[in-house]
């Protein structure tokens, strides 16, 4: 694939990619290691492209185990929330780096009040997740992909309310709340009725409404 191809290609929202320019452009993002077991990978590469999900080399190449982990929780969401893994996640992008520190680190921070010393292992924004390499861990691939449902269906401002209502507190923010929640439920992990039912509620297609 040429240079100018790939410019074009990275443009196009990845749900639009065939199988082969998914390939190509994955294999280019993959590490050695990766390369050396493409094929033991077949089974994982058409996974992630049926769901619509791009992997992306930021300054660390993509391995094997860590497709592994995509994939899981792929899964694992798509069997939570019901539907197409692709409606849910298509247009995702997933990038590796050494280091994830948003612009906006300081400020979130503040906001949050955490110290200084607080570093991100992962972080989402307007549809891409940063991952740092050393932490590409399902619990934090799930949260940040509980982010970008957010951010794709717009949750958190009724999600809030919801809480408010019922008498309970908003842990750090209604977006970190929504996406810690969102974590526990799909792992299956201790959850109280109040945000397991709203999430349960929510409907994951397109309009992404609560019954």
């Amino acid at each position: 694939m040429g240079r100018r191809s790939l410019a074009a290609l990275v443009r196009r929202p990845g749900r639009a990619w065939t199988r082969q320019q998914w390939d190509e452009y994955t294999a280019l993002q993959a590490g050695a290691e990766l390369l050396a077991r493409w094929a033991q990978a077949e089974p994982l590469r058409d996974e992630l492209w049926r769901a619509g999900v791009i992997l992306r080399a930021g300054d660390v190449p993509w391995t094997l185990e860590a497709m592994e982990v995509v994939a899981d929780g792929v899964r694992r969401v798509t069997a939570r929330c019901g539907g197409d893994a692709r409606e849910l996640l298509g247009g995702l992008v997933l990038i590796l780096e050494i280091r994830t520190e948003p612009w906006w680190a300081p400020l979130w921070r503040l906001w949050n009040r955490k110290p200084a010393s607080l570093r991100f292992g992962a972080y989402q924004n307007r549809g891409k997740i940063h991952l740092r390499a050393d932490n590409v861990r399902l619990a934090t691939l799930v949260h940040e992909m509980g982010h970008y449902l957010d951010e794709k269906r717009h949750l958190s401002r009724a999600y809030g309310r919801h809480l408010r209502a019922a008498g309970l507190r908003v842990q750090t923010n209604r977006y970190e709340d929504l996406a810690n929640a969102f974590a526990n439920h799909v792992l299956g992990r201790p959850l109280d009725a109040v945000r397991q039912g709203y999430l349960e509620r929510v409907r994951w297609g397109t309009a992404s409404k609560v019954r």
